[in-house]
């Protein structure tokens, strides 16, 4: 324990290991490897089809699902908001663990979900909007996707299309966005749009919460 841990560090490392030895099994010591054993499969993404895709999701899900229901699933979020309410040192700490330990390998949606979307409404979000988005994210109960890029506009963001327009009390989105890992399997996205076609480039946009059920929205289905 080092002098800027947090007091009770070391009571809670020892409380979240008797945690995951009872939900998880341990990874096998090094040397316990041996070379030409085992998988070799380094993709970032999955070659998988679509409801392999869905299997391999719901599976992180459920190990999302179960951790947060053992206090471990949103460590340093406020109390409030069905975190646990503790430090970055404590949630830091908790993945060291958990990754001596054999658990469902990550997907992008769920990180979307968890380490973009939810980060964001925590920071920026209105009241009314963290009481209705973020218990849900924190079990993975609702998923989220990211509609930022666009066919004419990936790492320059600026230049995206997709305008909103203001109806009366809503907001009318038309455009197209792509690169939306995880759009096939998500509740909401977080779509950046145009909404002052007027300001410069790097103004006048907004990000809206869309539902992806909402109509209008198109999700094409790939995958074999």
């Amino acid at each position: 324990m080092s002098d800027g841990d947090p007091p009770g560090r070391e009571r809670y490392v020892d409380r979240a290991t008797d945690w995951l030895e009872g939900h998880a099994p341990r990874r096998p010591p090094a040397e316990d490897l041996r070379w030409g054993e085992g998988p070799d499969d380094v993709a970032l993404f999955k070659n998988l089809t679509f409801e392999g895709e869905r299997d391999h999701i719901d599976e992180v899900r459920r190990w999302q699902a179960l951790k947060s229901d053992g206090g471990y699933g949103s460590i340093a979020w406020p109390v409030e908001h069905g975190g646990a309410g503790l430090t970055r040192a404590h949630d830091q700490a908790f993945a060291r663990l958990e990754s001596d330990f054999v658990t469902p390998t990550g997907h992008e949606a769920v990180g979307i979900t968890m380490n973009l979307v939810a980060p964001t409404i925590l920071s920026v979000g209105t009241d009314e909007q963290k009481l209705r988005y973020l218990r849900p994210m924190r079990r993975t109960d609702e998923m989220w996707c990211q509609l930022f890029s666009e066919p004419g506009a990936g790492s320059d963001l600026a230049g995206l299309s997709t305008k909103a327009v203001r109806d009366g009390d809503t907001w009318v989105i038309d455009g197209q966005k792509v690169w939306t890992s995880g759009a096939r399997y998500a509740d909401f996205g977080y779509i950046i749009c145009r909404t002052d076609p007027s300001a410069p480039r790097h103004q006048g946009l907004t990000a809206f919460v869309l539902p992806m059920d909402a109509p209008g929205v198109e999700v094409p289905r790939c995958g074999k």
